[in-house]
Protein backbone atom coordinates (compact mmCIF):
# COMPACT_ATOMS: atom_id res chain seq x y z
CA UNK A 1 0.00 0.00 0.00
CA UNK A 2 2.99 2.08 0.66
CA UNK A 3 4.63 1.87 -2.66
CA UNK A 4 1.50 2.64 -4.15
CA UNK A 5 0.96 6.22 -2.62
CA UNK A 6 4.26 6.81 -3.17
CA UNK A 7 4.00 5.83 -6.81
CA UNK A 8 1.15 7.97 -7.39
CA UNK A 9 2.16 10.57 -5.15
CA UNK A 10 5.32 10.81 -7.75
CA UNK A 11 3.00 10.89 -10.73
CA UNK A 12 0.22 13.68 -9.59
CA UNK A 13 2.72 16.67 -9.52
CA UNK A 14 3.98 15.95 -13.05
CA UNK A 15 0.80 15.67 -14.30
CA UNK A 16 -0.83 18.13 -13.11
CA UNK A 17 2.25 20.66 -14.72
CA UNK A 18 0.31 22.88 -17.13
CA UNK A 19 2.06 23.50 -20.95
CA UNK A 20 3.04 27.30 -20.68
CA UNK A 21 1.48 28.78 -24.33
CA UNK A 22 4.26 29.17 -27.09
CA UNK A 23 6.66 32.10 -28.14
CA UNK A 24 4.12 33.15 -31.46
CA UNK A 25 5.60 34.09 -35.33
CA UNK A 26 4.04 37.83 -35.55
CA UNK A 27 3.59 39.09 -39.18
CA UNK A 28 5.40 41.97 -40.16
CA UNK A 29 8.80 43.30 -41.98
CA UNK A 30 12.35 42.03 -41.14
CA UNK A 31 15.82 42.45 -41.40
CA UNK A 32 19.01 40.83 -41.14
CA UNK A 33 21.34 40.77 -38.05
CA UNK A 34 23.71 39.83 -36.25
CA UNK A 35 23.71 37.24 -33.88
CA UNK A 36 26.55 38.70 -32.25
CA UNK A 37 25.13 41.98 -31.46
CA UNK A 38 22.29 42.79 -33.37
CA UNK A 39 23.75 44.94 -35.75
CA UNK A 40 22.58 44.86 -39.74
CA UNK A 41 24.62 42.72 -41.47
CA UNK A 42 26.12 44.41 -44.82
CA UNK A 43 25.78 41.86 -47.11
CA UNK A 44 22.08 41.82 -46.57
CA UNK A 45 21.75 45.48 -46.40
CA UNK A 46 18.59 46.37 -48.23
CA UNK A 47 17.00 43.03 -48.16
CA UNK A 48 13.66 42.86 -46.15
CA UNK A 49 11.76 39.80 -45.68
CA UNK A 50 7.70 40.07 -45.06
CA UNK A 51 6.39 37.70 -43.15
CA UNK A 52 2.01 37.18 -43.17
CA UNK A 53 1.17 35.09 -40.52
CA UNK A 54 -2.90 34.98 -41.27
CA UNK A 55 -1.62 34.73 -45.03
CA UNK A 56 0.90 31.97 -44.32
CA UNK A 57 3.12 33.91 -47.21
CA UNK A 58 7.44 34.57 -46.99
CA UNK A 59 8.34 37.39 -48.83
CA UNK A 60 12.15 38.18 -49.26
CA UNK A 61 12.99 41.30 -51.38
CA UNK A 62 15.80 43.83 -52.11
CA UNK A 63 19.18 42.93 -53.86
CA UNK A 64 19.08 39.86 -55.69
CA UNK A 65 17.64 38.32 -52.92
CA UNK A 66 13.98 38.56 -54.67
CA UNK A 67 12.32 35.10 -53.54
CA UNK A 68 8.55 34.52 -52.56
CA UNK A 69 6.74 31.07 -51.10
CA UNK A 70 4.30 29.95 -49.16
CA UNK A 71 3.98 28.67 -45.21
CA UNK A 72 2.79 25.81 -42.99
CA UNK A 73 2.65 26.03 -39.95
CA UNK A 74 4.24 22.55 -38.24
CA UNK A 75 2.90 20.16 -35.91
CA UNK A 76 3.29 21.58 -32.03
CA UNK A 77 4.99 18.55 -31.38
CA UNK A 78 7.61 19.39 -34.51
CA UNK A 79 8.62 23.15 -33.07
CA UNK A 80 11.88 24.48 -32.13
CA UNK A 81 12.61 24.48 -28.52
CA UNK A 82 14.52 26.93 -25.96
CA UNK A 83 15.43 27.00 -22.67
CA UNK A 84 15.37 23.97 -21.34
CA UNK A 85 14.90 22.63 -17.78
CA UNK A 86 14.41 19.44 -15.59
CA UNK A 87 10.57 19.53 -16.39
CA UNK A 88 9.50 22.26 -19.19
CA UNK A 89 10.72 23.60 -22.49
CA UNK A 90 9.74 26.94 -24.19
CA UNK A 91 7.70 26.24 -27.51
CA UNK A 92 8.72 28.45 -30.38
CA UNK A 93 6.23 28.54 -33.17
CA UNK A 94 7.93 26.83 -36.43
CA UNK A 95 6.57 27.47 -39.91
CA UNK A 96 8.22 25.84 -42.76
CA UNK A 97 8.89 27.75 -45.93
CA UNK A 98 7.32 25.53 -48.92
CA UNK A 99 10.43 26.05 -51.42
CA UNK A 100 14.38 25.89 -50.91
CA UNK A 101 15.76 29.41 -50.09
CA UNK A 102 19.23 31.25 -51.11
CA UNK A 103 20.79 33.30 -48.48
CA UNK A 104 24.42 34.97 -48.61
CA UNK A 105 24.91 31.85 -51.29
CA UNK A 106 24.07 29.28 -49.10
CA UNK A 107 21.00 27.11 -50.16
CA UNK A 108 18.47 26.04 -46.96
CA UNK A 109 16.87 23.26 -48.41
CA UNK A 110 14.22 22.07 -45.97
CA UNK A 111 14.03 26.01 -44.52
CA UNK A 112 11.70 26.74 -40.94
CA UNK A 113 11.37 29.75 -39.69
CA UNK A 114 10.51 30.32 -36.01
CA UNK A 115 10.45 32.52 -33.08
CA UNK A 116 13.16 33.63 -30.85
CA UNK A 117 12.27 33.32 -27.22
CA UNK A 118 12.70 31.77 -23.82
CA UNK A 119 11.34 32.39 -19.92
CA UNK A 120 8.76 35.05 -20.14
CA UNK A 121 8.29 35.70 -23.60
CA UNK A 122 5.62 32.62 -23.93
CA UNK A 123 2.32 33.84 -24.81
CA UNK A 124 4.53 36.99 -26.57
CA UNK A 125 4.72 37.36 -30.25
CA UNK A 126 8.55 37.23 -30.58
CA UNK A 127 10.65 40.46 -32.36
CA UNK A 128 12.88 37.88 -34.22
CA UNK A 129 12.89 35.41 -36.00
CA UNK A 130 15.53 32.73 -37.16
CA UNK A 131 15.47 31.59 -40.57
CA UNK A 132 17.39 27.98 -41.06
CA UNK A 133 16.95 24.82 -42.32
CA UNK A 134 16.19 21.19 -41.32
CA UNK A 135 19.92 20.18 -42.13
CA UNK A 136 21.23 23.19 -39.79
CA UNK A 137 19.54 21.60 -36.72
CA UNK A 138 20.29 17.94 -37.81
CA UNK A 139 23.94 18.90 -37.55
CA UNK A 140 24.06 21.32 -35.04
CA UNK A 141 23.75 21.26 -31.14
CA UNK A 142 22.07 24.53 -31.13
CA UNK A 143 19.26 24.61 -28.77
CA UNK A 144 16.70 28.15 -29.65
CA UNK A 145 19.01 29.56 -32.34
CA UNK A 146 18.99 29.33 -36.27
CA UNK A 147 21.02 30.15 -38.78
CA UNK A 148 20.07 33.50 -39.34
CA UNK A 149 18.47 36.06 -37.47
CA UNK A 150 15.54 38.41 -38.29
CA UNK A 151 14.72 41.53 -36.17
CA UNK A 152 11.16 43.04 -36.80
CA UNK A 153 11.98 46.53 -38.24
CA UNK A 154 11.27 49.64 -36.16
CA UNK A 155 8.58 51.06 -37.99
CA UNK A 156 6.52 47.55 -37.78
CA UNK A 157 6.81 47.03 -34.29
Amino acid sequence: MRKQLFSLSMVFPIGACTQDPPVYIGTGVYTFVSQEDNAPIEAMDGVTVHVDVEALSFIMEGGEADFQTSLALLPDDEWMENCPTNFDVVKLETMELQDTLTVEDEILEEPILFADGCVGDQGETATQLWLSSVAFHESNDAIGEGRYLLEKADDMQ
